[in-house]
Protein backbone atom coordinates (compact mmCIF):
# COMPACT_ATOMS: atom_id res chain seq x y z
CA UNK A 1 0.00 0.00 0.00
CA UNK A 2 1.32 3.18 -1.08
CA UNK A 3 0.96 6.68 1.27
CA UNK A 4 -1.55 7.95 -1.34
CA UNK A 5 -3.63 4.87 -1.83
CA UNK A 6 -7.33 6.12 -0.66
CA UNK A 7 -8.74 4.37 2.60
CA UNK A 8 -12.33 4.26 1.57
CA UNK A 9 -13.42 0.77 2.49
CA UNK A 10 -12.26 0.89 6.08
CA UNK A 11 -14.78 -0.96 8.18
CA UNK A 12 -16.38 -2.78 4.95
CA UNK A 13 -16.44 -6.16 5.03
CA UNK A 14 -16.73 -8.17 1.02
CA UNK A 15 -16.81 -11.50 -0.18
CA UNK A 16 -14.69 -12.11 -3.62
CA UNK A 17 -15.15 -15.48 -4.97
CA UNK A 18 -12.79 -17.28 -7.50
CA UNK A 19 -9.83 -15.04 -5.99
CA UNK A 20 -6.95 -18.04 -6.25
CA UNK A 21 -5.93 -16.07 -8.71
CA UNK A 22 -6.19 -13.29 -12.06
CA UNK A 23 -9.23 -10.76 -11.71
CA UNK A 24 -10.49 -12.33 -8.36
CA UNK A 25 -7.41 -12.10 -6.73
CA UNK A 26 -6.40 -8.40 -7.83
CA UNK A 27 -10.10 -7.67 -6.68
CA UNK A 28 -9.23 -9.03 -3.39
CA UNK A 29 -5.68 -7.17 -3.07
CA UNK A 30 -7.09 -3.54 -4.14
CA UNK A 31 -10.04 -3.89 -1.16
CA UNK A 32 -7.32 -5.14 1.23
CA UNK A 33 -5.27 -2.14 0.02
CA UNK A 34 -8.12 0.27 0.56
CA UNK A 35 -9.14 -0.76 4.23
CA UNK A 36 -11.56 -3.57 3.38
CA UNK A 37 -11.75 -7.24 5.46
CA UNK A 38 -11.88 -9.81 2.78
CA UNK A 39 -13.31 -13.34 3.10
CA UNK A 40 -11.26 -15.40 -0.04
CA UNK A 41 -13.02 -17.66 -1.97
CA UNK A 42 -11.21 -20.60 -4.05
CA UNK A 43 -12.00 -23.68 -4.39
CA UNK A 44 -9.29 -25.07 -2.59
CA UNK A 45 -8.55 -24.66 1.09
CA UNK A 46 -4.35 -25.13 0.57
CA UNK A 47 -5.39 -22.21 -2.25
CA UNK A 48 -7.29 -19.47 -0.32
CA UNK A 49 -5.40 -19.76 2.47
CA UNK A 50 -2.33 -19.49 0.50
CA UNK A 51 -3.56 -16.22 -1.06
CA UNK A 52 -4.12 -14.94 2.16
CA UNK A 53 -0.95 -15.37 3.22
CA UNK A 54 0.41 -13.70 -0.06
CA UNK A 55 -1.49 -10.78 0.39
CA UNK A 56 0.11 -10.21 4.05
CA UNK A 57 -3.51 -9.90 5.69
CA UNK A 58 -3.36 -13.29 7.81
CA UNK A 59 -5.59 -13.22 10.70
CA UNK A 60 -6.03 -9.13 10.56
CA UNK A 61 -8.24 -8.42 7.87
CA UNK A 62 -8.76 -11.58 5.46
CA UNK A 63 -10.78 -15.00 6.31
CA UNK A 64 -9.75 -17.68 3.51
CA UNK A 65 -13.17 -19.68 3.17
CA UNK A 66 -12.76 -22.46 0.72
CA UNK A 67 -14.84 -23.96 -1.26
CA UNK A 68 -16.62 -24.96 -4.36
CA UNK A 69 -19.82 -22.17 -4.57
CA UNK A 70 -21.52 -24.77 -7.05
CA UNK A 71 -21.55 -27.58 -3.87
CA UNK A 72 -24.93 -27.68 -2.02
CA UNK A 73 -24.51 -25.65 1.35
CA UNK A 74 -21.34 -24.10 0.55
CA UNK A 75 -22.39 -20.39 -0.44
CA UNK A 76 -24.26 -20.18 2.80
CA UNK A 77 -21.34 -21.08 4.48
CA UNK A 78 -19.19 -18.78 3.16
CA UNK A 79 -21.62 -15.84 4.16
CA UNK A 80 -21.77 -17.51 7.61
CA UNK A 81 -17.94 -18.04 8.33
CA UNK A 82 -17.68 -14.43 7.08
CA UNK A 83 -20.30 -12.70 9.45
CA UNK A 84 -19.03 -14.79 12.12
CA UNK A 85 -15.66 -13.59 11.68
CA UNK A 86 -16.90 -9.53 10.93
CA UNK A 87 -20.29 -9.14 11.82
CA UNK A 88 -21.42 -7.77 8.42
CA UNK A 89 -21.32 -8.07 4.69
CA UNK A 90 -20.97 -5.01 2.27
CA UNK A 91 -19.49 -6.22 -0.77
CA UNK A 92 -20.35 -9.40 -2.69
CA UNK A 93 -17.97 -10.42 -5.50
CA UNK A 94 -19.07 -12.77 -7.75
CA UNK A 95 -15.98 -13.74 -9.86
CA UNK A 96 -15.42 -17.52 -9.80
CA UNK A 97 -16.41 -19.01 -13.35
CA UNK A 98 -15.31 -22.13 -15.12
CA UNK A 99 -14.47 -21.23 -18.88
CA UNK A 100 -15.19 -24.28 -20.33
CA UNK A 101 -14.28 -24.39 -24.28
CA UNK A 102 -15.83 -27.57 -25.36
CA UNK A 103 -17.10 -26.66 -28.85
CA UNK A 104 -21.05 -26.88 -29.31
CA UNK A 105 -21.11 -30.39 -30.81
CA UNK A 106 -19.11 -32.10 -27.84
CA UNK A 107 -20.33 -30.44 -24.66
CA UNK A 108 -22.33 -33.19 -22.93
CA UNK A 109 -25.41 -32.96 -20.92
CA UNK A 110 -23.69 -32.73 -17.46
CA UNK A 111 -20.59 -30.63 -18.73
CA UNK A 112 -23.98 -28.10 -19.69
CA UNK A 113 -24.90 -28.47 -16.02
CA UNK A 114 -21.45 -27.89 -14.28
CA UNK A 115 -21.20 -24.32 -16.50
CA UNK A 116 -24.84 -23.35 -15.36
CA UNK A 117 -24.26 -24.36 -11.39
CA UNK A 118 -20.64 -22.63 -11.66
CA UNK A 119 -21.52 -19.37 -13.56
CA UNK A 120 -25.35 -18.44 -13.37
CA UNK A 121 -26.41 -20.55 -9.90
CA UNK A 122 -23.79 -20.07 -7.50
CA UNK A 123 -23.95 -16.14 -7.56
CA UNK A 124 -27.65 -16.37 -7.50
CA UNK A 125 -27.28 -18.90 -4.66
CA UNK A 126 -24.88 -16.20 -2.79
CA UNK A 127 -26.63 -13.07 -3.89
CA UNK A 128 -29.59 -15.01 -2.00
CA UNK A 129 -26.71 -16.15 1.33
CA UNK A 130 -26.00 -12.32 2.04
CA UNK A 131 -29.08 -10.65 1.14
CA UNK A 132 -30.45 -11.07 4.64
CA UNK A 133 -27.37 -9.15 6.03
CA UNK A 134 -27.36 -6.84 3.28
CA UNK A 135 -30.99 -5.82 4.09
CA UNK A 136 -31.09 -5.56 7.85
CA UNK A 137 -27.86 -2.79 7.12
CA UNK A 138 -29.77 -1.32 4.83
CA UNK A 139 -26.99 -1.39 2.56
CA UNK A 140 -24.65 -3.69 0.33
CA UNK A 141 -23.32 -3.62 -3.36
CA UNK A 142 -22.97 -6.81 -5.69
CA UNK A 143 -20.80 -7.10 -8.33
CA UNK A 144 -21.07 -10.11 -10.70
CA UNK A 145 -18.34 -10.39 -13.50
CA UNK A 146 -19.48 -11.64 -16.26
CA UNK A 147 -17.76 -11.42 -19.76
CA UNK A 148 -18.19 -10.05 -23.44
CA UNK A 149 -19.56 -13.23 -24.11
CA UNK A 150 -22.49 -12.57 -22.14
CA UNK A 151 -23.08 -9.62 -24.69
CA UNK A 152 -21.92 -11.36 -27.85
CA UNK A 153 -20.45 -14.63 -28.45
CA UNK A 154 -17.54 -15.76 -27.21
CA UNK A 155 -14.03 -16.17 -29.43
CA UNK A 156 -12.65 -18.98 -26.54
CA UNK A 157 -15.47 -20.36 -24.61
CA UNK A 158 -18.45 -22.76 -25.73
CA UNK A 159 -21.84 -22.08 -26.35
CA UNK A 160 -22.52 -23.15 -22.52
CA UNK A 161 -19.89 -20.32 -21.53
CA UNK A 162 -21.39 -18.06 -23.17
CA UNK A 163 -25.37 -18.91 -22.46
CA UNK A 164 -24.42 -18.36 -18.67
CA UNK A 165 -22.29 -15.26 -18.82
CA UNK A 166 -25.29 -13.88 -20.61
CA UNK A 167 -27.89 -15.36 -18.01
CA UNK A 168 -25.52 -13.56 -15.22
CA UNK A 169 -26.35 -10.25 -16.45
CA UNK A 170 -30.07 -10.51 -16.97
CA UNK A 171 -29.93 -12.34 -13.32
CA UNK A 172 -27.91 -8.66 -11.99
CA UNK A 173 -30.20 -6.40 -13.93
CA UNK A 174 -33.62 -8.23 -12.35
CA UNK A 175 -31.82 -8.02 -9.03
CA UNK A 176 -30.50 -4.60 -9.10
CA UNK A 177 -34.52 -3.76 -9.55
CA UNK A 178 -35.76 -5.77 -6.99
CA UNK A 179 -33.28 -5.06 -4.08
CA UNK A 180 -32.40 -2.03 -4.33
CA UNK A 181 -35.46 -0.86 -2.41
CA UNK A 182 -33.57 -2.22 0.18
CA UNK A 183 -30.46 -0.27 0.03
CA UNK A 184 -28.61 -3.58 -1.92
CA UNK A 185 -27.49 -2.37 -5.50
Amino acid sequence: MTPDTPQDFVGRVAIVTGAARGLGRAVAERLLSRGASVAINARDRGRAAAVVRDLGALGVRSLAVPGDIAQDGIPGAIVDRTIERFGRIDILINNAALPLTTRFEHITADEWRRAIEVNLTAPFLLMRAVLPAMKAQQYGRVVNISSTAGRMVSTLGGAHYTATKTGLLGLTRAAAKELGQYGVT
